[in-house]
């Protein structure tokens, strides 16, 4: 019986051994994978840290040269406004220079005049012909001057004749119209015998005022003064003044009315 046993517990310990070898070298084989797998790791974090360098590196050399390219772009606007100011200060230049050249073309058309009117003259002699010139000048301006005073004087006694003569054709005519008035009637359009009063219809040429003086008449006959009482657009309205009533005498429509007292003046 023990010999059986025996037998078996061998085999047992040796599938065992063959068990455990073959972990190991599974065991083995794994630690070596993991190894390996180590190394690769550390040549990758290596490997990604050279390129988180060079990646910091580049982009530190795009920012500066983003910063070059915006300092390039603002030096190139600069340039940029100084050719424009350039170009406009040319421009003005060249529209003075333009302006001096036509000022120096109209001095050479003068000097060639000059020259024509004068002909072949010493220049020596310029100088005492100028003031001679100069001189002609002044007497003539002088002459002007008095000529200038002398017709706002006369002017001035023109204008001053020319008011007496127009304050006296105003007064001609104010009395020319006041005694105008002489001839002119207006007529009695209704009379009110209970109150005492006119109404009367203006001459389209009388001037009736509030303080006029009236009279009606008949024919050549004087009738009654008359006091006004109310001017209107159309009409007078005039109270009869019965102390200067004819005797026998009795307004009626239709009677005339002029000046109590015809103007003189």
């Amino acid at each position: 019986m023990k010999t059986p046993l025996y037998a078996v517990a061998v085999a047992g310990i040796a599938a065992y051994g063959i068990y455990a070898w073959t972990g190991i070298s599974t065991q083995q084989e794994l630690v070596d994978k993991t190894n390996s797998l180590d190394k690769d790791n550390i040549r990758l974090e290596n490997q990604i840290d050279r390129l988180l360098g060079n990646y910091k590196d580049e982009q530190s050399k795009k920012a500066s040269a983003e910063g070059a390219v915006a300092a390039t772009q603002a030096q190139l606007d600069a340039r940029s406004a100084e050719q424009r100011n350039v170009a406009k200060e040319l421009a003005t230049l060249e529209s003075s220079i333009a302006a001096k050249q036509k000022e120096i073309a109209e001095m050479e058309k003068v000097i060639a005049g000059a020259k024509d009117k004068l002909g072949d003259v010493d220049v020596s002699s310029l100088p005492a012909y100028i003031q001679e010139l100069n001189d002609s000048r002044k007497t003539l301006n002088r002459e002007y001057e008095e000529l200038l005073i002398a017709a706002e004087e006369a002017q001035a006694k023109r204008d001053t004749a020319q008011n007496k003569i127009q304050e006296i054709v105003d007064k001609e005519a104010v009395r020319g119209a006041s005694l105008a008035q002489n001839s002119i009637s207006s007529l009695v359009t209704a009379v009110n015998s209970d109150w005492g009063f006119v109404v009367i219809s203006p001459h389209p040429q009388a001037k009736i005022e509030s303080d006029s003086r009236l009279m009606v008449v008949r024919g050549a006959r004087p009738l009654a003064r008359l006091n006004i009482s109310a001017v209107e657009a159309n009409r007078v309205i005039a109270d009869i003044d019965y102390d200067s009533l004819a005797d026998g005498a009795r307004i009626r429509a239709g009677d005339r009315v002029i000046l109590a007292k015809p103007n003189v003046r």
